[in-house]
């Protein structure tokens, strides 16, 4: 008997960015505690490697669909 997954919400580029921002704050915080194992310090910044590539292609996105929203303004 499987599951129905409940669809979220779709979230606009400016809040996956928000969401993007804590965790690179949460990962940042975990490869600077010195008390955090070597491995765990590896991990967490690897998943900031991959999470800075997608901070920038997001706001890239963000930043182009804000041009498409004032040049479709400027039209009407």
């Amino acid at each position: 008997m499987g599951f129905k997954r409940r669809k979220r919400k779709e979230l606009t580029p400016n809040q996956v960015l928000k969401a993007v921002s804590t965790a690179i704050l949460e990962l940042e915080s975990i490869y600077l505690d010195t008390g955090t194992a070597n491995s765990e310090k590896i991990r967490a910044i690897n998943a900031l490697s991959t999470l800075g590539n997608t901070f920038a292609r997001i706001s890239e996105t963000a930043d182009l669909e804000t041009r498409i929203l004032a040049l479709e303004s400027n039209e009407k």
